[in-house]
C-alpha cells in the first residue's frame, strides 16, 4: 500500500489545509479547518479511516491479504 504523506497549511484568510500525496496519484487538498488542531485531529481520523479493514480499498496486488 502506498502511504499518504499530509502536509498542514495556513491559507490565506487564516484557516488551516491538509494537503494529501501519494506516489504516483493526484494531490488532494482538504480544506476550511479553524485550528491547527482541527487539522491534526482529521489526519488522525483519516490514518485511522485508511487503515481500516476495507474490502474495497486498494491492495498491493503481490499481497491481497496485508491490511
Amino acid at each position: 500500500m502506498v502511504q499518504t504523506v499530509y502536509q498542514v497549511f495556513v491559507q490565506q484568510d487564516g484557516s488551516y489545509g491538509v494537503v494529501l500525496s501519494q506516489l504516483g496519484k493526484t494531490i488532494r487538498t482538504a480544506t476550511g479547518f479553524a485550528a491547527a488542531a482541527d487539522a491534526h485531529a482529521w489526519i488522525e481520523q483519516d490514518t485511522r479511516l485508511e487503515n481500516a479493514d476495507n474490502p474495497f480499498r486498494e491492495r498491493d496486488p503481490a499481497n491481497p491479504q496485508a491490511h
